[in-house]
This record gives structure tokens, sequence and C-alpha cells, in this order.
């Protein structure tokens, strides 16, 4: 950018005209560094915003944990989270916070249902698949 300020410098002692271009190309480069930058801010707060929904979910499946029992919560739990890190890793994913809102409230159903099962089965003798 200092090579086109300087330009500009020379050529305005010179020929308006090679400077007021001088100026253009360096208004451009600034632009051009100037959304550079809002895209790499924009794209911090997407990280920051990721994290902490990411960090909610993780809270409710380790209580989740400590509630189920072990062999319906490893499996349901882990299929969840995996879903979560996929969709964290992918920067076009949309409703980001409504996504894993859902998944968590549909893991949490589905973990009361499997563990409703796997009690009723164990108290009849039967194994639980």
């Amino acid at each position: 950018m200092a090579t086109a300020l300087d330009e500009a410098k020379h050529y305005g002692s010179e020929d308006s005209t090679k400077a007021v271009e001088a100026i253009d190309r360096l208004a451009a480069k600034m632009s051009d560094a100037n959304k550079q930058l809002r895209r790499s801010i924009d794209e911090l707060a997407q990280v920051r915003v990721t994290a902490r929904t990411g960090r909610g979910a993780e809270f409710v499946f380790d209580w989740c944990e400590a509630i189920f029992p072990k062999m319906v919560a490893d499996e349901e739990i882990g299929d969840a989270v995996e879903l979560i890190d996929k969709w964290r890793r992918d920067p076009t994913c949309k409703h980001f916070r409504g996504k894993i809102v859902v998944k968590v409230v549909s893991t949490i159903v589905v973990l009361a249902l499997n563990s409703i099962r796997f009690v009723v089965s164990s108290l009849g003798g039967k194994k639980a698949e």
C-alpha cells in the first residue's frame, strides 16, 4: 500500500490523472483488505457461538450419562455428539443452534424410552437388545 501512496504523491505534482488512478488503486486494495478482515471477524464470531453451543450440549449429555443406564446412554449420546461435531465443522450449516436444541431434546426422549424398555426387560428377565 505504501508504494501506491508514494506513487500518488509522485504523480500529484506532475499529472493529476495518474495521481487519481494511483489513489483509486490504493482505495481498492484497502477495500479488499477491509472485506477480508470483516470475513475473518464473522468467522471468528461463528466459531465462538459454535463452541458455546457445543459446550451446552456436552453439559446436558454429561448429565444424561449420569442418569440413564450406561448400555443405553453410550450409543445414543455417541451418535448425537458425532452429528453435532459434524455440524460444528460444516461452515455452511444453517440454524446451527436450533438443530442442536432439537437433537439434544430428541436424544433425551430416545434415552428415556430406551431406558424404560431396558428396565422393563430386565425386570422381566429378558435381555435388552
